[in-house]
């Protein structure tokens, strides 16, 4: 199985949106507010065919007296995306949104430095009920189409700002269609209480240096409502909080029992050149079904390079039961897939670009499994620079 990288697709969506000539940016504020009490205030629709109002039914509305509404079908050759002129906030610590869809749909929100640097947050949000992203400034990631100084999204430079339906991805690609647990049917999304502030939130990622040297990167804590993650075919997520402030986890749940392609799961991102040095991956997991996990990794394609888009898999089984289990593995645990090659034969850490999990007990030669509850609560490299 190859799944396409994200920041690809990301790439894809977000270039022809943020790259544009934008006008200069207002004076700097503490905090970006679109409230859209009123108005659309700037925001502007890429695809032609969309319409974008404000809507005032109690409904349709989650803060104060008025939502954006935005009305589209996905379609080839049409950018499902707003975007909008936005000015600095140099105390700027997050960014949050309210939302909420007529289907299940992944959102991708990206900031523009006025310099160009792109950076980039996704969520997965259910269908018909409203949905608060909250994520960390420095939990956005940087573009791999782009470039900064710095590799850091500075508040004090944000001059634009965007939102996609990344199901532009299954129209970009016929590949994601196959995978990706999104549709391009007719929807309305409904959009409130925009901010960038100096509100703190939990981090989605975390750095910690690790003894005799290397890095522990966990890569999603799901400590937050947001998660940057995108459920596989025949899969939905919900990320939950445990009471007492004990963080979170990221719920999947899914039934491949009479599945026609018999796939379920997740894939998030990885920014490239992260994972240099990888030693192990570290996943904390429940399954209630006893199960084989497939986790792969896949290195990103540079054809001016030479470096193929190769994906590596490893398996273990999981017991079942709904108990937590700690899955480590290490590069040797990964094998080339059938469907990939490699320039080297070698799994470069700083090359990988997206990690999945997924329920391969159907692949393995197994039977199909029933309905179940996946529960995710932390991904976590660990690398030795």
């Amino acid at each position: 199985m190859r799944l396409v990288p994200i920041f690809v697709l990301l790439g894809v969506a977000t270039t022809g949106v943020l790259a544009q000539d934008q006008p200069t940016a207002p004076a700097a504020e503490a905090t970006v507010e679109f409230g859209f009490e009123a108005a659309v205030e700037g925001w502007t629709a890429m695809d032609d065919t969309a319409l974008v109002t404000i809507a005032h039914e109690a409904d349709e509305v989650k803060v104060g007296l008025g939502a954006l509404k935005w009305e589209f079908q996905p379609m080839e050759g049409k950018m499902p995306g707003l975007v909008a002129q936005a000015g600095a906030a140099p105390a700027g610590q997050s960014f949050s949104m309210w939302m909420k869809s007529s289907v299940a749909c992944l959102l991708a929100v990206g900031l523009q430095e006025a310099g160009g640097a792109r950076y980039i947050t996704a969520s997965y949000c259910p269908a018909d009920e409203w949905k608060k992203i909250e994520v960390a400034l420095a939990d956005f990631m940087l573009s791999d189409d782009t470039t900064d100084d710095n590799d850091a999204l500075d508040p004090d430079q944000i001059a634009a700002c965007m939102i996609i339906d990344l199901a532009a991805m299954l129209l970009e690609n016929p590949e994601a269609a196959m995978f990706l647990g999104m549709t391009t049917e007719l929807r309305t999304i409904l959009l409130d209480d925009f901010r960038i502030s100096p509100k703190p939130v939990a981090r989605q990622r975390v750095v910690r240096d690790v003894a005799g040297g290397g890095r522990e990167i966990t890569l999603q804590t799901f400590d937050t409502s947001s998660t940057f993650l995108i459920p596989l075919r025949n899969t939905t997520a919900e990320s939950v909080q445990y009471e007492g402030g004990g963080g979170g986890a990221v719920v999947l749940r899914y039934d491949l029992t009479g599945a026609l392609f018999p796939l379920a799961g997740a894939i998030m991102p990885v920014q490239l050149g992260e994972l240099a040095g990888l030693e192990r991956v570290r996943i904390v997991i429940s399954s209630e079904q006893p199960m084989t996990l497939a986790v792969m990794i896949e290195e990103k394609e540079n054809p001016a390079e030479g470096l193929d888009k190769s994906g590596y898999t490893a398996t273990r089984a999981l017991a079942g039961g709904g108990e937590w289990e700690t899955i480590e593995l290490s590069p040797d645990d990964f094998k080339l897939n059938d469907d990939s090659s490699d320039e080297n034969g070698v799994l470069d850490g700083e090359q990988l670009s997206m990690i999945a999990v997924f329920d391969a007990s159907a692949v393995a030669g197994g039977a199909r499994t029933p309905a179940n509850v996946l529960m995710i609560d932390e991904v976590t490299a660990i690398t030795r620079q």
